[in-house]
Parts: structure tokens; sequence; C-alpha cells
């Protein structure tokens, strides 16, 4: 019987969370895996990498992930697909991204072309006027709001469209990059910054690293009294005030 081989990539989830028996959305992953025949342990071999919130190593990574040759490449975030592409363009690459057109990734959503296909994780960059609304809605008078997210984050065409649309509805964006390492105490160095700096409200970026420190993001708007604007319903789920986004769960049975 043969084995299929399939790499996840991710940035910085620990690889002993990417299971079946983890979080919900990858059980939902590897449920259709195995709804659809395939199962680990079985006719299915899983690679499993992480880049530990360094995205240094994200380049290392997907050259080592190319040289085994799986079958598949299951990474997730644009900067990931990036690193992959520069490295393969015959390998199938099923990836969750956002706007995969604008990133170069896909021709179109309804023929992607090459060797990139996945999911999209939003409904478009317009939607960065209506995360602002949101928190305005909830704070009338908040003239400053913080953007929570990676340095690669901040220096893509997805900032710029948010810049933008600040601009356009009356407030200003604070914030300072993550540094790596991504981890918890870059977090709290942050987050106090942006507060200090006169942050009213908080918007979470939709990037995997601040996914993979989701319970510390929520007591940081618990200490800090302010409200944080989350990018999936898992952040609400542990106590979060809220989010506007697509079913997590989901986008992983669609990959």
């Amino acid at each position: 019987t043969r084995k299929y081989r399939l790499a996840i990539f991710h940035p910085a989830t620990p690889i002993a969370s990417m299971v079946e028996t983890g979080p919900s959305h990858y059980a939902a992953l590897f449920g259709e895996l195995r709804r659809l025949g395939y199962i680990e342990g079985g006719n299915l071999v899983v690679e499993r990498f992480s880049g530990e919130g360094r995205p240094e190593t994200y380049g290392e990574i997907a050259r080592e992930i190319v040289r085994i040759a799986p079958d598949v490449i299951f990474p997730v975030s644009n900067r990931l697909v990036r690193h992959l592409q520069s490295h393969t363009r015959k390998i199938p690459i099923v990836a969750m991204t956002s706007d995969p057109v604008g990133y170069g990734f896909a021709a179109s959503l309804s023929r992607p072309g090459g060797n990139i296909t996945g999911v999209t994780v939003d409904a478009g960059l317009e939607i960065m006027e209506k995360f602002l609304e949101i928190l305005r809605e909830v704070n009338s008078s908040a003239s400053k709001i913080g953007f929570l997210a990676p340095t690669d984050a901040w220096g893509d065409h997805f900032a710029r469209v948010l810049l933008a649309a600040t601009s356009r509805t009356g407030v200003s964006m604070l914030g300072l990059p993550l540094q790596s390492p991504i981890q918890r105490e870059e977090y709290r160095r942050v987050t106090y910054e942006m507060v200090r700096g006169g942050a009213e409200a908080i918007l979470v970026a939709d990037a995997p690293e601040n996914f993979a420190h989701r319970d510390l993001i929520v007591r940081l708007s618990e200490e800090h009294q302010i409200p944080f604007l989350y990018p999936l319903a898992e952040y609400v789920r542990i106590g979060g005030l809220m989010s506007y986004s697509s079913d997590n769960e989901e986008r992983h049975r669609r990959i």
C-alpha cells in the first residue's frame, strides 16, 4: 500500500500540538483527512515543522522541507509560502494565506495556476475598515489603535492598506513590530509600549505567531483594561472580548 507524505509547516505552533488530539482546528484537519481515507500511522506519514517564532529560521526550514520532497506541503502564512515558492515550483503547496492573488501566489482565486492553492483567511483587504469600525463602536472616542503583528506583517501591503484605512476613519495606528524571538516576553514588551503610547484599543493581526500565544494575548487585554479585536473565535472562547472572522475549523477542513 502506498504511503502518502504530508509536511505541515507553521511559524510558531509547537510540533506537539499539530496532532488530531490537539487543538480543535487540527482535529478538524486530521478528521477530514481520515474521512477521505488518509490515516496517519496507516497510509499517511506526517512530517511536522515549526519556526518557533523565529522568522530568521523560516527559509532554512523551507529548504529542508523541499529537500525531503513530501507529496504535499501545508504551510500557514504568506511568509512561509514565499520561502517555499523560492525553492520549489513542482511540489503541491496547499496553503492558508491572505490575499493570494495580491501576494503573487495565484493568478486568480478560481484558477490559481502553478503549484500553489489553498484557502484564503480573509474576505479581501477591504475588511480592514470593518475592523476599525468595530473597535470604534466599542470605544467611540478612540483616536489611537494599536496593531499587534510581527515585523514582516508591518512591511507588506496588508499593513499599508490598514494604515490607509486608519487615515480615512480618523484614527492613528500605533505599535512596535514583534521582534524575534516572538515569544511571551516580547508580547508583554510590545503591548506595554503600545498602551504607554496611548493606544485605546488593539487590533490583533491574523498572524500564526499571535494564534500560538492567544492565551497570553487575551490575558494582556485584561491586564491593561482596553478592548482587543481578535482575528479568530478561538480567542473569544478562552475569554477574549470579540472577533470578526471566518471559522478556523472549517478553514482546516477545506485545506
